[in-house]
């Protein structure tokens, strides 16, 4: 049966995705979205031409459009990726008046998409829904505001927070994987800082085919938590490094790298298996799927330098500890 879906951050990587997957299963979809002609372009790309039946897009802030709508589920996937005080803010801000007004227009249930980050980054073992809150950052820190945020205003609705692994992909280029093949395709060198650190990347797609497998589940139901990420947990930078030279070698290429082993311990790695278990999911794409994917989009042979890849952080992490690159 066609459900209305609501997407916030419609333009965002996961958000645009979703909305593909959702529109590609028979959904109508309600985005929220502050480039409607990104978002239908983007659709377009992937042999999509929405009508205005299954597809409405209003402005991000348009909130009244809640009501005019009758909406089965919504799913938040707004929220600044950036550790600039004043942006994290406007986000938690945006949060509140968005979770009030699906409160007050009485949505079936709320899809709140928090952050692996909420979690110690020097864990021992992969995160499951019960290891101790231990955010490290700005960004973590307003990532787990917004979940309390939801739980407080969203008290007497259904709703869960969905604590997403690091994503990676070709559009997630500040990835260092995504380094890595840019490095490769030039012909340029690698200097790799770490061999057992574990990183629970998830392709974005699958992210996005996750939260599509919670549409047409009963909210009622849904556990307060759930982590979403790759069903094997993670991947250790040892792994990562080799299956992207195998890829390059495959390809003709003669990738050439060294790596220091002395490096502080990392492991963002997830449990997944309650969400996997309540919605009947697992990850499709496997790191080699992901890494092919990334050297088929890469079509510069102008590499990142690695002084800009040491920015990567986007889990916001201290530098410290992301030190991936020699200089």
């Amino acid at each position: 049966m066609t459900q209305m879906i609501t997407v916030t951050g419609a333009t965002g990587c996961v958000g645009k995705e979703l909305v593909t997957q959702l529109l590609a299963q028979g959904d109508s979809v309600l985005a929220f979205s502050s480039d409607e002609a990104q978002l239908r372009a983007y659709l377009a790309d992937h042999g999509i031409i929405a009508d205005n039946d299954a597809l409405i897009v209003v402005p991000r802030n348009d909130f009244d459009a809640l009501k005019a709508h009758p909406v089965e589920l919504l799913i938040n996937c707004a929220f600044p990726r950036s550790d600039e005080g004043k942006a994290l803010a406007a986000g938690m801000q945006y949060a509140q008046s968005l979770f009030e007004a699906a409160r007050d227009a009485r949505v079936g249930g709320v899809v709140n998409i928090s952050s692996q980050s909420v979690y110690s980054q020097t864990r021992e073992h992969e995160a499951t829904e019960s290891e101790p809150i231990c955010p490290d950052g700005k960004y973590a820190v307003a990532k787990y505001a917004v979940e309390m945020i939801a739980d407080l205003v969203l008290a007497d609705l259904p709703h869960t927070n969905i604590r997403l692994a690091s994503l990676f992909g070709s559009t997630f280029g500040q990835r260092f994987v995504n380094f890595f093949v840019k490095q490769m395709v030039a012909n340029k060198p690698i200097k790799v800082r770490g061999f057992e650190q574990e990183y629970g990347f998830l392709d974005y797609r699958d992210a996005a085919l996750g939260l599509a497998a919670m549409v047409g589940s009963d909210p009622a139901a849904w556990k307060p938590v759930y982590n979403l990420g790759p069903h094997v947990g993670g991947y250790t930078m040892d792994r990562i490094l080799h299956t992207t030279v195998d890829v390059a070698k495959s390809r003709g290429l003669k990738p050439s790298f060294s790596v220091e082993y002395d490096c502080p311990w990392f492991n963002s790695s997830l449990n997944s298996e309650l969400f996997e278990h309540d919605f009947n999911w697992s990850s499709r794409y496997t790191l080699k799927d992901t890494i092919e994917d990334i050297f088929n989009t890469t079509t510069s042979a102008e590499p990142t330098t690695p002084a800009l890849a040491q920015k990567e952080n986007t889990e916001r992490k201290p530098k410290k500890r992301f030190g991936i690159f020699g200089k």
